[in-house]
């Protein structure tokens, strides 16, 4: 590393899992069948989740500071911020199912693992904690990227 930048895997894993997260959200909004009674309290609530996720993302930007940047002591100052924002993405993806369409989503079981995880992350200082539950996060991911491709498999193409 310069001088000038010292790096932080956890910073750039939750980075990583922002850009999925955005294009995941993308892919349910386009998947998301058409609604016949779409009230806009609907409506604000079909914002509320992309929104926390949007704070939530550009807080993951570290600022420079005196021509460094200091990855790992900007996580410290806007962990429990982020991390406000990351559990409420999180709380409405849990919730959105129900209230938008009707049924408990199959992978809500992640959402809540999320939800806690991204509390312990709001919390802990602990820089080992930390790495365990990025690594988490990244494995819940994977779980459900696992299912969609099993869902995806047992769509009909033809």
């Amino acid at each position: 590393p310069t001088a000038g930048f010292r790096p932080s895997g956890v910073l750039i894993a939750w980075m990583a899992l922002h850009l999925y997260l955005h294009v995941m959200l993308w892919w349910r909004f386009y998947g998301m069948p058409v609604i016949e009674s779409f009230s806009f309290l609907h409506y604000l609530f079909l914002l509320v989740g992309p929104m926390c996720l949007l704070f939530a993302s550009t807080m993951l930007l570290p600022e420079e500071e005196d021509g460094r940047i200091d990855m790992p002591a900007y996580l410290d100052r806007a962990q429990r911020r982020l991390f406000t924002f990351e559990s409420g993405f999180w709380i409405w993806a849990l919730v959105a199912g129900p209230l938008i369409e009707g049924q408990w989503d199959s992978e809500g079981y992640l959402w809540a693992i999320m939800v806690g995880i991204s509390i312990a992350m709001a919390v802990t200082k602990a820089q080992a904690a930390r790495v365990s539950l990025t690594a988490g996060a990244w494995l819940i991911q994977l779980v459900f990227i696992f299912n969609e491709a099993l869902v995806l498999r047992e769509v009909s193409t033809g």
